[in-house]
């Protein structure tokens, strides 16, 4: 299962920069200030706006990819730094990312400090985590003032730093990231998005590669990455963690908890899984089954038509758990509600 890792996108760019071969402007493009924010405002447009609004700026436009590299230019003080602004597409044709980078790297750790040092002034944001990784270990750090201290006294061409913001109330993250030597000023979605490429593409796939993929984004724990906010293709926001399988070093399940109480609120978002919106993805429904004490009883329900007429007339299960399963190849897609929760769960068949 192909798994597209954002931590080794970052330290590609530059390698993107010298293979993208398609609509390369044959005029120079003209440089744009690089304003954050109007870049903000651009997260989750329709990324064929994007390449309209910004062609005059673009340098390479790679349409078989869905990258777009824009030439750009930030000034501090009296010196002016050339970037690389990377714009990038998501399987449902909007900015997902964009990435700002030097051209030049060795002005990467001048940038790297600028913004680390005026990231209250330029309004970056609530200090959100801060990660490290160098020659004599990795870790997280708890504040951003033990963060900068930190990469202070740490610094080296080998190190990896990154800084986290959750911008604007919380939806945008903003990421410092420096690597190897090459800085990079991310704007991406403070959550994941839950959707099929998930909890159909992560089971089964490399853990060391999803630990890479949501390096910016996830919580590592002991054998898991936990996923503070999760959002599906409707709207619905969970809870999420993806779990290591110790034996073959994969990933084994991705399992997400409806972050919502509210019966109505539970009902509503289990409709659109049990009849089920096209935009999830779901795949075929294989299974309607109830378990009471942890054993399945048989004959309850024939359709998940039965099983959602019965719990818009008698409300949440209180001594039972209802389960909906969806397949597509050898991937499965669980969906489960008891008396405290409504629970996602994807899986491969081994």
């Amino acid at each position: 299962m192909r798994i597209r890792s954002f931590l080794l996108a970052i330290l590609l760019v530059p390698m993107v920069v010298l293979s993208c071969k398609k609509d390369t402007p044959k005029t120079e493009a003209k440089a744009i200030t690089f304003d954050y924010k109007a870049f903000v405002d651009e997260l989750n447009t329709p990324y064929k706006d994007f390449v309209t609004k910004y062609k005059e700026n673009t340098s390479i436009q790679d349409d078989y990819s869905s990258v777009t590299i824009l030439k750009g230019v930030y000034v501090v003080g009296e010196k002016e730094y050339n970037l690389n602004i990377i714009a990038t597409a998501d399987r449902y044709g909007l900015v997902d990312r964009i990435v700002a980078q030097p051209v030049d790297s060795d002005d990467s750790k001048d940038l790297w400090n600028f913004f680390m040092d005026s990231s209250a002034s330029l309004g970056l944001g609530d200090f959100a985590s801060a990660k490290y990784k160098t020659l004599n270990g990795s870790g997280t750090i708890g504040s951003f003032d033990e963060a900068r201290s930190f990469f202070g006294d740490n610094y080296s061409m080998s190190a990896t730093f990154m800084t986290a913001f959750e911008y604007a109330g919380g939806d945008t993250r903003i990421v410092l990231f420096l690597g190897s030597g090459s800085f990079s000023f991310l704007i991406m979605d403070n959550y994941l998005t839950l959707d099929e490429s998930v909890l159909r593409g992560w089971p089964g796939a490399t853990y060391t590669d999803l630990v890479s993929l949501t390096y910016t984004i996830a919580e590592e724990r002991d054998k898991s990455l936990f996923f503070k906010r999760a959002v599906d293709p409707l709207g619905n926001e969970f809870v999420a963690e993806a779990f290591l399988n110790e034996k073959n070093g994969k990933v084994k399940t991705v399992d997400a908890v409806l972050n919502e109480s509210s019966w109505d609120q539970v009902l509503t978002v289990w409709k659109s899984y049990a009849k089920p919106d096209a935009i999830l993805g779901l795949g075929t429904l294989k299974t309607v089954k109830v378990f009471k004490d942890g054993k399945e009883q048989s004959g309850v329900f024939d359709t998940a038509d039965d099983m959602l007429a019965d719990l818009e007339e008698h409300g949440r299960p209180t001594d039972a758990v209802y389960e909906l399963s969806y397949a597509k190849d050898t991937f499965f897609i669980t969906v489960t509600l008891g008396a405290d929760a409504m629970t996602l769960q994807g899986l491969i068949s081994e």
